[in-house]
């Protein structure tokens, strides 16, 4: 079972106060400072704060943050047995953060790979969002394919993916 107390203490001692990881709140999404890509896209789906919440029924939501800044929405869910999907909503601000950031996720990934024995966790890039397309391939993700028309602006999407072997990284 995953445990955000155990995740932050034994996977990011790292991580010192004011910058701390907490449950995801609908009203977070309201509070975030979206960096212009994520603003277009937000215009586009309005509701999208609801979606994230049908996330947190399906799977984990946290939001990072500092000193009331968030920085990042960020989670995943389970597709089936084995399978996961990450999701990440970054601020205009992630950059004062970017190694903290960073680290964290990298910790992440493997918390949830390990508790859940994934073999796989994917998730999806705007190929227009250059900046995350390098973030991704920075953390280690294999670029799959391209999901053409794929967005809600019906952009090309990147498909990246890290692979494990019950848990552990391949």
């Amino acid at each position: 079972m995953f445990s955000l107390d155990t995740f932050k203490k034994d996977y990011c001692p790292f991580l010192r106060e004011p910058d701390k990881i907490v449950p995801f709140s609908e009203f977070h999404y309201h509070m975030i400072d979206l960096n212009p890509f994520d603003q277009e896209y937000a215009r586009e789906f309005p509701d999208y704060s609801h979606y994230l919440q049908q996330y947190t029924r399906q799977g984990l939501c946290y939001t990072g943050l500092s000193e009331g800044t968030i920085y990042a929405i960020f989670g995943f869910y389970q597709l089936w047995k084995g399978n996961a999907e990450f999701f990440l909503i970054p601020s205009k601000h992630i950059n004062k953060k970017a190694m903290v950031f960073h680290k964290v996720s990298l910790q992440f990934f493997d918390y949830v790979a390990n508790i859940m024995k994934l073999n796989r966790l994917q998730f999806s890039v705007c190929s227009r969002n250059i900046r995350a397309v390098k973030w991704a391939k920075s953390c280690k993700f294999i670029e799959e394919g391209i999901l053409k028309n794929y967005g809600i602006l019906s952009d090309d999407y990147i498909m990246f993916a890290r692979y494990y072997e019950k848990g552990k990284k391949v």
